[in-house]
């Protein structure tokens, strides 16, 4: 009976430990696949070069763990001002298009400088889709401006 009782005693030990882990434990949140909503709410967060906006926190969340696979640098959320300071002023003339869209209206840059400067300075978070040639769109000679 004695050892019965101190293997009952035992497992509790155990099983209350598991809880106790599990109940501290935070699930990794890049393990979630996320469907964002479009709804504008934006973020502004910063990494050592650049301003970035992104329209909602979901998709802020997105990027994060996106950046995370890359194994590229953290992005740290600031304030609009803050984030204004890290526009860039000018791009490159490389010609590397990408699609983006705003309010269901697509527009094609230059180069990913070129979308991100643009976004920034007219605080307008357009989404950036993919590079232009995958989707054969025309590139507007208005965003091959420095």
């Amino acid at each position: 009976m004695f050892s019965l009782t101190r293997m009952t005693s035992y497992l509790l030990a155990v099983i209350v430990t598991l809880n106790a882990i599990n109940a501290t434990s935070v699930p990794d949140p890049c393990l979630i696949h996320r469907k964002c909503s479009t709804t504008e709410d934006i973020v502004y967060a910063v990494d050592d070069h650049q301003c970035y906006l992104f329209r909602n926190p979901c998709i802020y969340d997105t990027a994060i763990c996106q950046r995370r696979e890359n194994k590229e640098s953290e992005l740290k959320t600031v304030t609009k001002e803050e984030c204004k300071e890290k526009c860039h002023n000018y791009c490159t003339e490389e010609l590397f298009p990408v699609c983006t869209e705003y309010n269901s209206s697509l527009e094609t840059f230059s180069n990913k400088c070129e979308f991100l400067r643009t976004s920034c300075q007219n605080d307008k978070c357009k989404y950036y889709e993919k590079r232009a040639q995958q989707v054969n769109l025309p590139i507007h000679e208005d965003n091959f401006h420095s």
